[in-house]
């Protein structure tokens, strides 16, 4: 939860084509900044919902959206569906090139009990559409993170990409 909106800022959740969503549906994030006078909204590429007491909820960023195939996936729901595990402690999903596909999610996973990225992958076929299932999980020993607590994509991009 990030908070409420500063004094005499706007925001609202909108869908693809600029529908203004209700209390808790995810979409874009729209803001009027305090200090802009043109009353004008501004799109954000944030995924985000505003919940019933006006509490703004950042569930991600809509341009991290893998296109596999011509299959849009995720990479917050393949990550939260890999958090979903029993065993896994955090992931992070990017997607990598693919020459065939366009790009491929694949994920850096940091466990607290035991799996192997086979039964990751089986795990996932249960919760995911199949074009959604990374096509390689690297299991590590730490995530790395940025200074603010959030994995660091740089670094898992460098990771899963190789020397």
């Amino acid at each position: 939860r990030v908070g409420r909106a500063n004094p005499g800022a706007q925001l609202r959740v909108v869908d693809e084509g600029g529908t203004v969503l209700g209390p808790d549906e995810q979409g874009l994030l729209e803001v009027i900044p305090a200090q802009m006078s043109s009353g004008e909204w501004i799109r954000t590429t944030d995924l985000a919902r505003i919940d019933a007491d006006g509490f703004l909820w950042i569930l991600g960023r809509a341009d991290q959206a893998i296109i596999r195939g011509g299959f849009k996936v995720m990479p917050d729901d393949v990550r939260t569906a890999l958090e979903s595990h029993p065993a896994v402690r955090g992931a992070a999903v990017i997607g990598r090139a693919d020459e065939r596909l366009g790009e491929t999610p694949v994920a850096m996973v940091e466990l607290h009990g035991r799996a192997t990225a086979d039964e990751l992958s089986e795990f996932l076929a249960t919760r995911l559409a199949r074009h959604e299932i990374p096509t390689d999980i690297s299991i590590v020993e730490v995530i790395p993170l940025t200074p603010s607590g959030n994995a660091d994509l740089g670094a898992v991009r460098q990771h899963v990409s190789g020397p």
